[in-house]
Parts: structure tokens; sequence; C-alpha cells
């Protein structure tokens, strides 16, 4: 047997799980590729004989020329989503998203399966209607466009941002993750060239001056790209940690790092956002405000108030949620989602921010601990001194992790 063979097998006893039974495994596939035919190493096939994934094998320690032969197989198809195996280890595997128009995104296993099973598209079936009876707080997931959701994030502009961070300085990482939480939620939002009104999404910047930088729903959003720009990004990897992936993606917001830290500006802003947004959907998800910061506000007493106004706003699933993200060069990580301040006895910002943090409701700790987190009672939505990697998953978790707004698949509603 070939060695690329092997890899083959191991591709198809993947497709042959049980998640995977209502689906038909095609080896050696014949595909028209303009006047000629070409033979795909896998195809998996719904009952109506529609493609809905590719896997292109090769023999181990192959290079990745494989890569735009997948790619190639998937636009001439309109195949959604693909597999490059490599190597017979599954944690060597290359998973894509067609975007079309010979657009691809690198997604992680887990949101491949999600899409392939239409996961989001159960879950929209199982959302609770609005006014029964048995309605409890929290359970207007998945958000969709019957429902859309609020998202506010909050970042820290001050000087202190120039620091070192990561492999940049704290505005420049701290930017770059904001711009990928929104594009994954535009993606999720996304059924080819159709764009669901899923969510609203503002990112307030607050140093020299306090903007909203981004501010609207998906359209909109989708509309306020400034720049396209090759970079390498974190994303979470479906287990709990992150993989560094290199990939073109869309910018909203750029680093800044000048003057103070007018925390209280932001707040009261997102307040505003939040009462305009409640006023016009009172049944809607809870909005969620993530501030991002790594030091204390210039009104500490006022940016508390905005932030306490914020977690006293209501719609009718519930209060909306304040999360804060601490993040710091020197380490000492407090736990995330922390139940008690010993942790940070004697640290008065530490105890500020986890004050003026939300409590994390019970009906979403199931989320919190699929996001890799481990709550207790009473944990506030809170981490102290995080770094990079603690700051993409806690900002993932904020915006997306139980809100039902997953970057795969599509929504179909």
């Amino acid at each position: 047997m070939k060695p690329e063979d092997k890899v083959v097998e191991e591709v198809i006893a993947y497709f042959s799980e049980p998640k995977f039974s209502k689906f038909s495994i095609i080896k050696e596939c014949e595909i028209q590729m303009g006047t000629d035919n070409r033979a795909a190493d896998i195809v998996l096939r719904d009952a109506d004989g529609k493609f809905v994934a590719i896997a292109e094998c090769k023999s181990p320690g192959g290079a990745n020329y494989g890569i735009p032969q997948l790619k190639s197989y998937l636009s001439a198809t309109d195949t959604s989503f693909g597999v490059f195996a490599p190597r017979i280890e599954r944690d060597s595997w290359i998973f894509f998203e067609n975007l079309r128009h010979n657009r691809f995104h690198q997604i992680v296993p887990s949101d491949f399966e999600k899409g392939i099973l239409k996961e989001d598209a159960e879950m929209a079936d199982s959302i609770v209607p609005i006014g029964t009876s048995s309605k409890t707080e929290y359970s207007n997931v998945p958000i969709g466009t019957s429902n859309p959701g609020c998202i506010i994030i909050l970042v820290d502009q001050s000087w202190s941002m120039s620091e070192s961070f990561g492999d940049g300085t704290k505005a420049e990482r701290a930017t770059q993750a904001v711009n990928s939480v929104i594009e994954n939620i535009v993606l999720a939002c996304r059924s080819g060239d159709t764009i669901r009104e899923r969510c609203h999404i503002s990112v307030i910047g607050y140093g020299e001056n306090v903007n909203c930088v981004v501010d609207g729903m998906i359209s909109e959003i989708v509309s306020a790209i400034i720049d396209i720009k090759k970079v390498k990004k974190l994303i979470p990897d479906g287990a709990g940690g992150v993989i560094e992936i290199e990939s073109e993606v869309p910018i909203w917001l750029e680093p800044k790092a000048n003057s103070q830290t007018p925390m209280h500006k932001a707040f009261e802003r997102a307040a505003e956002i939040i009462e305009d947004w409640i006023s016009d959907r009172p049944d809607a998800f809870p909005p969620i405000v993530i501030n991002i910061t790594d030091g204390a506000a210039t009104r500490p007493d006022l940016a508390a108030d905005a932030a306490r106004k914020i977690m006293n706003s209501r719609t009718t699933d519930g209060a909306s949620l304040v999360f804060n993200i601490h993040i710091t060069n020197k380490g000492n990580i407090v736990k995330p989602l922390s139940h008690n301040t010993d942790q940070f006895s004697g640290q008065p910002l530490a105890e500020y921010l986890f004050d003026i943090s939300s409590a994390l409701p019970p009906e979403l700790f199931k989320a919190a601990e699929e996001a890799g987190f481990s709550p207790e009672p009473g944990a506030r939505c809170f981490v102290y001194n995080a770094d990079e990697v603690l700051m993409i998953q806690l900002l993932q978790f904020g915006s997306t992790g139980f809100t039902g707004v997953r970057v795969l698949p599509a929504p179909a509603d």
C-alpha cells in the first residue's frame, strides 16, 4: 500500500464515524474542471447527491501543493467545506470553508463538523418562544435574524497600551483580536452572498478621544471595512487552546495608544447604545459589553456608575452582561471567571474591575465549560493579568461562546 493510500484510509475512517452516518463517501470522485475531468480523493455527499465536503490527501511529508488543488475542486463544485490531509495524524489536517469567489477561510475541526452537520440550524429550532411559561433567563439563543443580538467591545487606547505584549504591543494585539472577532461574527452571518442581520456590533476606542469606530448591523459592518491585511493571528482550536495561522483579514480597527484612560466615557456611550437597543428589542438576548484594558480608569467612580447602569439594564431574557479583560505582560494570571477576590487581595485595580463585572449567569456555565473555563458559583465575567492567549479566549467566549453566533455554519434563519 502506498503511503498516500494510508492517509486516504484514515480520512475515510473519519468520515465513517457515526456523526457522518447520513452522508455517503465517494472515493476517487470525478470532477469536471473546465474541459478536463479530475478525480478528487474523497467526497462526502448527502442524500440528494450534493457535495458537502471534499478531502485531498497526500503522502506523509509531502508539500502543501495539495491545498491549491483542493481549493480548485471546492470552487468548481461549489462545495462548502474541504479537508487537506498531508499525513495520517488528524492533528495535521487542515480544514477550510469555501466563502465563494475564490475566497477560503481556514477553520478548526469542531467548526468543520458543525458546518457539515448544520448544528446551528438544529439549534435555531430549539429556541424557546418568547412569552411561553417555560421560558427561563438567557434562553433566547441562538440569536438570529428574528432575534438579533447586541455586542459592544470597549478597547483601551491610552498611552500604556504601547507596551510590549505577545509579538507586538498591547494596542496591536488587542486590536488584532477584536478585528478577528468581528470577522468571525460576520462570517457566521453570511450564506454565500447573502448577509443575515443577526447581530449589532459596536466597537468603542477610548484614549485621546472616545470614538465609536464600528457601529451597526452586519451589512453596515461589512461596508465599514477600512483595509485588508495579511497577518499571523491566533484563533481558538476548538479544544480550549489557540493555534496561529497566517491569513488575509479585514480591518475595522487600527491600533492606537496615547493620552489617558477615559473608560467612563466608553461605558457611558455603551449604556446609551444599550438603552436604545432594549427600547427597540425588549425581548432579545441581553446586550453584552466586553472591556479590554491594561490599567485604571481616569475617573473610576464614573466608570463604575456607568458599568452598573449597564448591568441593571434588562430585557425580558435577562440582565445585560459586562466582561472586563485586564491584560498585562507581567504574568501572574488570575484564574479567569474568578468567584472571589482572594486571588488578588491588596490589588485595588483587580478588586475594582471584579466589582464592575457581571456575575456569570448559571444558565451560561455549560457554555463556559465548553469554552475551556472552570467557573464556580459566583463566578464573575472577569480576568486579571491575562496574557494574549487568554485575552483571545475570553473575548471569543464573551462575544460568541454562548450566543449561538458561531463561525460555522452560515445561519439558516
